[in-house]
This record gives structure tokens, sequence and C-alpha cells, in this order.
């Protein structure tokens, strides 16, 4: 997998580099459906900022909501 993300990478400290810019992209530039086109760290932002955060569900049709449920299935 990391050959295709990555395929220059030779080093450790490249690696390191690409994993933090990928982070930091997904964090502060992804704007999300989910999120009414914000970013996740807007929303963070917002809820830290607020008595009364928005709440954004995880769509029923979502991988990432089979991905918790099936989390949820092997931790009982």
């Amino acid at each position: 997998m990391m050959e295709v993300l990555y395929p220059n990478i030779k080093t450790k400290e490249e690696l390191i580099k690409a994993i933090n810019s990928t982070i930091n992209y997904y964090n502060h530039e992804n704007q999300m459906k989910r999120f009414k086109g914000k970013t996740p760290y807007e929303v963070w932002s917002e809820g830290l900022n607020t008595d009364d955060p928005i709440f954004y569900p995880i769509p029923k049709k979502s991988k990432d909501r089979k991905i918790l449920e099936k989390d949820r299935r092997s931790t009982n």
C-alpha cells in the first residue's frame, strides 16, 4: 500500500514527512460532505468553542458506520 501512495519514499524521514503531510491534509484541507463542507479541524474547533455543538451523525450507508458496528460486535 505504501508503494502506491508514496512511490518515491526511500528513507524513514521521508516516510514520516509524507505521513504528517497526509494527516495535515485530512484534518485541515479535506472538506467533507458529512460535515457540510467543513474540515475535521473546523468541526473540532467549533465543538470546543460552544456549549451546544452541532451534531454530525454518520450516515446509515457509510463505510465508517459499518466499521464502527463491526468494532462494537467484536468487543462485546
